[in-house]
């Protein structure tokens, strides 16, 4: 190979490596290092470092490579390199190769690198300055030194600039600008970049909205290994958006990033697998998925895997593990987990969660719910900010008018409610919030007395057993307020039933 041929290929393996195509990089990469260059070792010890581009993860032999960059760098960088300047710059910023981790060293150097002129140390000088509060710079500065960088074809540089004009970041916002940038990059294989034009062009978000150009780009970024592409681009084929519906291709791709560790790829390859859509139906493999994806805490995932375990579907049925996922979905704002949690706790549920072996997990589900066999129903956490309120003010065949204790999931009048009804109260009445320590299951836990809250009117009830206060304020009253005159009504676990 001529000098000249070398040269290209140590630039076209450090072009895919910043790129973030790391295994089109890497037989360049090795190229390069062969011959001492000094990007090429430091580039080629962070793979090993990270174990991408098909190399396996190994510190050691990152550390060893490191260690041989120090003096082909050093050397290059006295002589005038630009780039091995910078690169000098960055092993001096993260104290790699035996180097001390010396800031102002680092940023000696990348000042060297952008006086001679390197895309590459106009690149790292913008981001050391973006992420390095001792030497604050202006916003404007880390554009112009971005902006510079990107004009010299710096692909990454390319899409920081696009994303710095579309939002308005050390420039005046520029979008038709920004996207040129953006596209620019993706257009040059940036990952990031093809990515992010993706995202836009599905869903319309400062381009006008053009699924099947979206699923364009999410297909170059697939080709080189990125698992969020992978994951919008299985779901436009399952959907059929963008692209002719084809759940072979999405089964392909799901599996291509839930190898990655890509909790919602797994998530939805779990889905097919359960439903038997586009594959063979396999609800052992489905269960392996969801397990998978749920231990990433995945709300969808841990609702999934909870319902597997209730039914009994690809594994041993078993209420214990159920309720365990459903309280970790809910806890996340889940409103299928809430709903079917409802339906839980039967008399014998203590005994099966004193035998669960897992502490970690019975701690969890003790601490998130109480069980009530009266009432064959399941509290969530203690410490959940619930809601008295007035329902309806009707006088039925009973002259009752209901009041419902219920447990609210941001803001919305979801999961498990508490009826108590006032047989001689007439008025209007107001709420405010209140935790509840326990689930009151008698009227023997409970006292009411008048009270002033507010300057209003209110009937204060509290919990005997800890004595917490629930106040419903009252307009007008008609009366003494007695405790005769409340019941505890049924439970009410769906929203609709009110």
């Amino acid at each position: 190979m001529t000098n000249a041929n070398l040269v290209k290929a140590i630039q076209q393996g450090i072009k895919y490596y910043d790129n973030n195509d790391y295994k089109s990089a890497l037989p360049f990469i090795i190229k390069g290092t062969e011959v001492g260059n000094c990007g090429s070792i430091r580039r080629l010890a962070y793979m090993y470092l990270e174990g991408v581009g098909g190399l396996p993860r190994d510190k050691i032999r990152a550390d060893e490579l490191y260690f041989q960059a120090v003096e082909p760098c050093k050397l290059a960088a006295s002589i005038g390199e630009a780039d091995a300047q910078a690169n000098l710059g960055n092993m001096y910023r993260w104290g790699t190769g035996g180097l001390p981790r010396d800031n102002n060293k680092a940023l000696e150097l990348f000042k060297l690198a952008v006086e001679n002129g390197s895309a590459y140390g106009q690149y790292q000088l913008a981001a050391f300055y973006l992420n390095n509060e001792n030497n604050y710079q202006s916003k404007s500065e880390i554009f112009r030194l971005t902006r510079l960088a990107a004009k010299q074809g710096h692909i990454p540089a390319q899409n920081d600039v696009g994303l710095m004009y579309v939002n308005g970041r050390g420039v005046k916002k520029d979008i038709v600008k920004g996207i040129e940038f953006i596209r620019s990059a993706a257009d040059q294989g940036l990952i990031e970049a093809q990515f992010n034009l993706g995202v836009m062009l599905r869903d319309g978000v400062l381009v006008k909205q053009n699924s099947a150009e979206a699923a364009y780009y999410f297909h170059l970024a697939s080709e080189q290994g990125q698992k969020e592409s992978q994951y919008n681009l299985g779901v436009m084929y399952s959907e059929g958006t963008g692209v002719s519906k084809n759940l072979a291709a999405a089964v392909r791709l799901y599996k291509l990033a839930a190898d990655q560790g890509f909790a919602p790829a797994q998530n939805n390859l779990g889905i097919l697998y359960a439903e038997a859509n586009g594959v063979s139906k396999n609800l052992t493999e489905a269960v392996r998925l969801y397990n998978l994806s749920a231990h990433q805490e995945l709300e969808i995932a841990q609702s999934n895997l909870g319902y597997s375990y209730e039914n009994g579907l690809g594994v041993e049925q078993n209420e214990v593990m159920a309720i365990y996922w459903y309280l970790k979905s809910a806890e996340q704002g889940n409103t299928s987990s809430k709903a079917r949690l409802c339906s839980f706790i039967r008399s014998d549920i203590l005994s099966k969660l004193a035998n669960l072996e897992n502490k970690e997990m019975k701690m969890f589900i003790w601490q998130h719910m109480d069980v009530n066999p009266p009432f064959n129903q399941l509290e969530l956490s203690k410490s959940r900010v619930i809601k008295m309120r007035e329902c309806g003010m009707y006088t039925g065949n009973s002259g009752s008018n209901e009041f419902i204790i219920y447990q609210t999931f941001d803001g919305q009048e979801e999961g498990c409610k508490l009826v108590i009804r006032d047989f001689n109260y007439r008025g209007e009445t107001d709420y405010l919030n209140f935790t509840l320590a326990k689930t009151i299951t008698s009227l023997d836990d409970l006292e009411l007395r008048d009270g002033i809250f507010e300057n209003r009117k209110s009937v204060i009830v509290i919990d005997k057993t800890n004595g917490e206060e629930l106040v419903i304020l009252l307009d007008q009253m008609v009366g003494n307020i007695k405790l005769d005159n409340f019941i505890i009504g049924n439970r009410i676990c769906d929203v609709d039933e009110l």
